[in-house]
């Protein structure tokens, strides 16, 4: 334990707490009073730190478990963390309008969902169709420009983030932000563009 406290500057107090929280794996006793942490311990020890920091939103224990859980599934932790503060569970249904359901996924912004539950990208894109067609009043009947538009930024979007690293690459540069985190800047620039465009 004393390993892990000096390795991860966490006091021992929080590292039990997160064990029992269920956060952290027990370690393995090596004898009545003592425990073999291993590299696994202090990575999920990181990966606590970065969920409960403000610049991640502060997670909740309980939000934090619910990320953990969903990256047990094969989730990456961005998708769980997205997932975990829209207050979105992982379902083969989003909750949507099975018209809209449908359209989303003949205009393939959507995959079409089997018994598992859909990808975090597909229930959130879901859900946020779901919230602007009620906002603006989109006729269900015609989502032809909204899929447009959600297909023509998701493009943009890709198009970027492989230019930016092709970029990279040809100047011999360290590695630069990933193509997510570019999408996610991007994402930040079209809504603070979309909320300018209603305000006015």
């Amino acid at each position: 334990m004393r390993d892990v406290v000096l390795q991860s500057g966490l006091p021992r107090t929080t590292i039990h707490h997160y064990i029992r929280e269920g956060l952290l794996p027990p370690a393995k006793k090596s004898s009545r009073n003592a425990a073999l942490y291993g590299e696994e311990h202090l990575d999920r020890l990181r990966l606590i730190g970065e969920l409960r920091e403000e610049a991640a939103g502060a997670l909740s224990i309980p939000q934090v478990r619910k990320v953990l859980a969903h990256m047990g599934t094969g989730m990456t932790p961005a998708a769980a963390a997205r997932l975990v503060t829209s207050g979105i569970e992982p379902t083969a249904s989003p909750g949507v309008h099975p018209d809209l359901l449908e359209a989303m996924v003949t205009a393939n912004l959507i995959d079409r969902a089997g018994e598992s539950p859909r990808s975090a990208g597909d229930l959130l894109v879901a859900r946020s169709c779901d919230a602007l067609v009620g906002m603006v009043g989109v006729d269900l009947g015609d989502l032809t420009p909204l899929s447009d538009l959600i297909r023509e930024v998701g493009e943009y979007a890709e198009s970027l983030a492989a230019l930016y690293a092709t970029q990279a690459e040809a100047a011999s540069q360290p590695p630069g932000p990933t193509p997510g985190q570019i999408r996610e800047g991007i994402r930040h620039v079209l809504d603070a563009l979309l909320w300018r465009s209603l305000e006015t």
